[in-house]
């Protein structure tokens, strides 16, 4: 379980260093900061089914690689997307700290801003990087543990809540 929270962890910071390295210029809105996300999401995906399959087929042969390549191009690609474009919201409010700090004014900013005297609109912004880092790590961690223990049938309604979640906040 350790493994498959780990391998959360890792992959999300992963794809949020690749996110972060985008030239800003190139984001110019909320939207772009997801979609540049889910770039991200879509190619670690594709890096790491390519290694599944390539491990399916070399150790347990064709009789499953068919199963694998079809559960996996399905399910796993799109909870990729999801732990990411979850991720990719919160970059984008982080991005655009400033002026969303100034219209919804969050308590908890508020307070943290006149506890330590940093500015309100940057402390805005690392807790909008960190809620989507952690959204992302952990959603994907919980991903990693059904598939692990082998409650799969648990992964449909999980990601449903999840795009149900995605869809509200977009």
């Amino acid at each position: 379980i350790l493994l498959f929270i780990t391998v959360g962890i890792v992959e999300e910071y992963l794809k949020n260093r690749v996110v972060r390295g985008v030239d800003k210029q190139e984001i110019t809105s909320i939207d772009d900061a997801i979609e540049f996300s889910i770039i991200a999401a879509l190619g670690f995906s594709f890096a790491e089914n390519t290694f599944y399959f390539i491990q399916v087929w070399l150790n347990l042969g064709t009789d499953l690689l068919l199963q694998v390549i079809a559960f996996r191009s399905i399910f796993s690609s799109f909870a990729h997307v999801l732990f990411s474009t979850l991720y990719g919201y919160h970059f984008g409010l982080a991005l655009f700290a400033s002026p969303i700090y100034q219209q919804r004014k969050p308590k908890l900013t508020y307070f943290l801003h006149k506890l330590t005297s940093f500015k309100a609109d940057s402390i805005y912004k690392e807790e909008q990087m960190f809620t989507g880092l952690f959204y992302a790590a952990t959603l994907h961690a919980i991903f990693n543990i059904l598939l692990g223990i082998g409650y799969t049938t648990f992964l449909i309604p999980f990601l449903i809540i999840g795009f149900i979640h995605v869809m509200l906040l977009i």
